[in-house]
């Protein structure tokens, strides 16, 4: 088998790792091998595959096209690649840091790569947070329920710092979501009728409560937090567009001490399209980056 060469390899295509390390030895993985890089090659039927390292990725050497799944497992090789991770279909804080550095371009190539023990861990973790909140917010319901509404404003602002916590904990949480919702709404409904003159304000209180329930600001910003201080930028770049317009805007709101900043995404993003993440989305990042969010999306 022909060794390869440092120009020829370069960087994986699909996630960006650099594999041009020719300091290794020449190793050999099932029947996979590789020749002093960090790419393994195989042959099959006469033609030739590549597989990252970091990724996992299999594709066609001469052509650069993907495998599939099935076409991994049709040419016997299916037992030779670690299988993706199947995500929980709601993730919790700890689970969905590792989903978003996966395989990511955005993150650093060490920090792609992920284990079974390390998805095991975060999903303990996780469900002790879920079922703590979980019998924090039903004795709170039995509570309140009992309670004939002495403070309602300081009812409210409970209700909503639990919605707020609920973001932080992710998972599969919604049965307890719609308890708050239903608390609120009738908090709120209670004042109104009580105190029409502060409608403008409740409205207000909930409108901000909206987007501090957003999943990666709370996660961010938990003591426990999975995010490391250098991961911020990355985490923020693997969410939702509308995530990263409500982060754009209280970075120019709170400019210069906010971070991220503007340069900090845009250098990022730079250095990410360089080791091939798509232009075209990079772009669509700057342009959500750069947009004032309505209040109401978040509602």
């Amino acid at each position: 088998m022909k060794i390869l060469s440092k120009q020829l390899i370069g960087y994986c295509p699909f996630c960006g790792s650099d594999l041009s390390d020719e300091t290794g030895t020449e190793v050999g993985v099932g029947d996979w091998t590789c020749h002093k890089v960090r790419l393994l090659t195989t042959v099959r039927n006469g033609a030739k595959y590549y597989k990252c390292p970091d990724c996992k990725t299999v594709w066609e050497a001469v052509t650069g096209r993907q495998l599939s799944d099935g076409e991994i497992e049709s040419l016997g090789l299916m037992g030779e690649i670690e299988k993706k991770p199947k995500w929980s279909k709601v993730p919790g804080c700890f689970e969905r840091h590792l989903q978003r550095r996966y395989g990511n371009i955005l993150f650093p190539p060490e920090r792609r790569r992920i284990s079974i023990e390390e998805i095991e861990q975060a999903r303990k973790r996780d469900e002790m947070d879920k079922e703590r909140f979980i019998n924090e917010i039903l004795e709170f319901e039995a509570e309140i329920r009992n309670s004939l509404y002495k403070d309602d404003l300081s009812t409210l602002q409970k209700v909503q710092a639990f919605l707020e916590e609920a973001g932080s904990i992710g998972g599969d949480i919604r049965h307890v979501i719609k308890i708050l919702e239903n608390l609120e709404g009738e908090t709120i409904k209670y004042l109104i009728e009580k105190t029409p003159e502060k409608s403008h304000l409740l409205e207000r209180m909930q409108a901000v409560s909206n987007i501090m329930r957003t999943p990666f600001i709370r996660q961010l910003g938990r003591k426990d937090t999975p995010i490391l201080e250098s991961e911020e930028v990355p985490a923020l770049l693997s969410e939702d567009l509308l995530t990263i317009s409500l982060v754009g805007l209280g970075s120019r709101s709170f400019a210069p001490n906010f971070k991220p900043s503007t340069a900090d995404i845009k250098i990022h993003l730079y250095e990410a399209v360089r080791h091939g993440f798509d232009k075209e989305y990079a772009e669509q990042i700057i342009n959500a980056w750069n947009r004032i969010p309505a209040i109401q999306d978040k509602a």
